[in-house]
């Protein structure tokens, strides 16, 4: 059953950011760690001779946690801005992850930046209300978020108490980066 509150129907069509900003996107170089190889015991010529047990190798340090990607910094500014205004945050839906990878692969492939029908999502993740934000050419996951939150209509969607889950994809275009987030209450 769709949800029928006007405000959550006039968010999910809210007007797109259209203004990018022109600094260039920076990422940080993926962390590499190498262990080091183990401390090997000499061979000794003679059999009779008894070498003293080579010292165990340090253990290696662990490996740095992945960095975060786009979409993880997207969910996690968006919930920021949740909680700032009192509501609980967004849990990360599978399915509206794959709807926003299929959306944003399909507006770049076509070249288009436009909202499609939304009924495909209430359909195929079962949800009773869906809301979309786009955002093209933004550099960081801050400019993108801070770019829908001076929005009306995507900050509406953002901030609507209908909504619990969250799916968020970005895909890479001529243009500059295109992101989605697919809102599911």
């Amino acid at each position: 059953m769709r949800d029928d509150d006007a405000a959550a129907r006039s968010g999910a069509r809210a007007p797109v950011s259209t203004e990018p900003t022109t600094t260039a996107p920076t990422t940080p170089p993926p962390a590499a760690t190498s262990p080091s190889a183990p401390a090997q015991p000499a061979a000794t010529a003679d059999p009779a001779q008894t070498a003293e047990p080579a010292a165990p190798a340090a253990p290696a340090a662990p490996a740095a946690p992945p960095a975060p990607t786009v979409s993880d910094e997207i969910v996690t500014r968006t919930n920021a801005e949740r909680t700032k205004a009192g509501l609980a945050p967004l849990a990360v839906s599978a399915c509206g992850t794959q709807q926003a990878e299929t959306r944003t692969a399909l507006l770049v492939a076509e070249d288009r930046f436009e909202h499609d029908p939304l009924e495909p999502v209430l359909e195929a993740c079962a949800a009773r209300a869906v809301g979309e934000n786009l955002a093209l050419g933004y550099p960081t996951p801050l400019a993108v978020v801070a770019g829908w939150m001076g929005s009306e209509g995507h900050r509406a969607n953002i901030l609507n108490p209908t909504y619990t889950q969250i799916g968020v994809a970005c895909t890479a275009s001529p243009k500059g980066q295109l992101c989605a987030q697919v809102f599911l209450g």
